[in-house]
């Protein structure tokens, strides 16, 4: 794992874009690269006027984009059998179902606050034959405010880039587990807060 992420941003500092978009397509599809500690390098190379800003926005969404087109086929067409495996899972079939409740919300938010979700998130939406066109347009709002967030904070601390992804890897899987307990705590609160009845006609 080491060893593919050190592979992965020495290859942005001698590709830039190129290997930005390779590396965030990889990630979309599942695959562990340093997708996040990319973007806050880019950042910094940015301040460093190595690579263009632009350029490297489009790269990402470009990659990313690509990426989780190729991960909703798989989740549309189940090959080879992945869906209809993961489907006898009682955990998946709950995840399904809450995806079903509020599939733009799941998307939007799986992108950029809690990514270790995005790819099962993905396949769940390939598998439920969630429309692509909606499901592009709310992976890429995520995207967008996570290619921009962490490009800001690469290009804001340039000169530390690798402490601080070093520290945004540390704590994502924190954050993601405080907003899966805090998700997961509104919907117990509403499945037992009461519900009023109607009043009887006089």
């Amino acid at each position: 794992m080491e060893g593919l992420a050190q592979t992965a941003l020495d290859a942005l500092r001698t590709h830039g874009e190129i290997a930005l978009l390779v590396v965030l397509f990889l990630g979309a599809m599942g695959v562990p690269v340093p997708a996040t500690p990319a973007i806050i390098a880019m950042g910094a190379l940015a301040r460093a006027g190595d690579v263009a800003i632009w350029s490297s926005v489009l790269a990402a969404m470009v990659g990313t984009s690509l990426g989780d087109g190729a991960s909703y086929a798989i989740g549309r067409r189940g090959f080879p059998g992945i869906i209809e495996r993961l489907r006898r899972r009682k955990a998946w079939r709950k995840a399904e179902a809450k995806f079903c409740e509020n599939a733009a919300t799941s998307l939007f938010f799986s992108r950029w606050l809690v990514t270790p979700l995005a790819f099962p998130m993905t396949l769940i939406a390939g598998g439920e034959r969630y429309p692509f066109p909606r499901f592009l347009l709310w992976s890429a709002l995520g995207h967008v405010v996570w290619v921009m967030a962490y490009g800001a904070l690469g290009y804001a601390f340039a000169s530390a880039w690798p402490r601080v992804a070093g520290q945004v890897q540390s704590y994502a899987p924190w954050i993601a587990g405080a907003v899966v307990l805090a998700v997961a705590g509104v919907v117990v609160w509403r499945q037992r807060a009461p519900r009023s009845t109607p009043e009887p006609d006089a």
